[in-house]
């Protein structure tokens, strides 16, 4: 398993940038790192699945890190999230927000350190399979994966951020027995991870996907479709 963190650090100083790359580096914990000096540019260069932890600074000018936040959190709602700020006036929108770690300026090693581990166990944690892709057995977590497509006696997985092709000759059946409940076999061709269906055509019986991807679900199964959808929508109306 890749343990090596995506990590984005939005500052507005360069000294907080480099404070922050110091403290990563010296932790020993393996991260690519991004830097972004507005949250104008971070969002504009974001992408749901792209990091495992976003370090935002509250006060920037334009688009605060609370503003920056809730974007975020619009599509990506299992990337982890760290305030850096001047003040403790926003813990309860950090609360909100789903941020679990709110540091006040200047930042310490430890600190930075902890958030770092945080991201790395929740990872560690996150559920995977193991698939053959391009010659290498590969694991993919699942929590990344909008949903399966079989063709031609291959399965494609369509990703967050990627789309990766098996190079081995797989059952959809068989990735189906390996997948927790958040996922559903709503047709012969397709599996998706509930959690990314942004919506539902009753007319002509079709998921849409965060992505904007469509993918059919079989007439038969269209009334299970439908109850499993609303109980996913009912659960994040009651985690708001």
């Amino acid at each position: 398993m890749d343990t090596t963190l995506k990590v984005a650090l939005c500052e507005d100083t360069k000294k907080d940038i480099d404070l922050l790359l110091k403290y990563i580096k010296q932790s020993g914990i393996s991260a690519i790192c991004d830097t972004y000096s507005s949250c104008e540019e971070f969002l504009h260069n974001f992408l749901a699945g792209k990091y495992d932890l976003i370090f935002l600074d509250i006060y920037m000018e334009g688009i605060n890190g609370i503003d920056a936040a809730a974007k975020v959190r619009l599509t990506d709602s299992s990337v982890m999230l760290v305030f850096t700020t001047t003040s403790l006036d926003h813990t309860l929108e950090s609360y909100r927000l789903k941020a679990p770690i709110y540091i006040e300026k200047p930042v310490t090693f430890e600190e930075t350190r902890g958030a770092l581990k945080m991201a790395l166990e929740k990872r560690k944690a996150a559920d995977y399979i193991t698939l053959l892709i391009n010659g290498m057995y590969k694991d993919v977590s699942l929590d990344r994966v909008l949903y399966f497509e079989t063709k031609n006696h291959t399965v494609n997985v369509i990703g967050l951020s990627e789309t990766m092709c098996t190079s081995q000759s797989i059952k959809l059946s068989h990735i189906e027995s390996l997948l927790p409940d958040t996922f559903f076999r709503c047709h012969h061709s397709y599996i998706v991870n509930m959690k990314y269906v942004r919506g539902i055509d009753k007319e002509f019986k079709i998921f849409t996907m965060q992505n904007g991807d469509k993918v059919h679900i079989r007439h038969q199964l269209f009334k299970k479709a439908l109850q499993i959808y609303e109980k996913f929508l009912f659960s994040k109306t009651k985690e708001a």
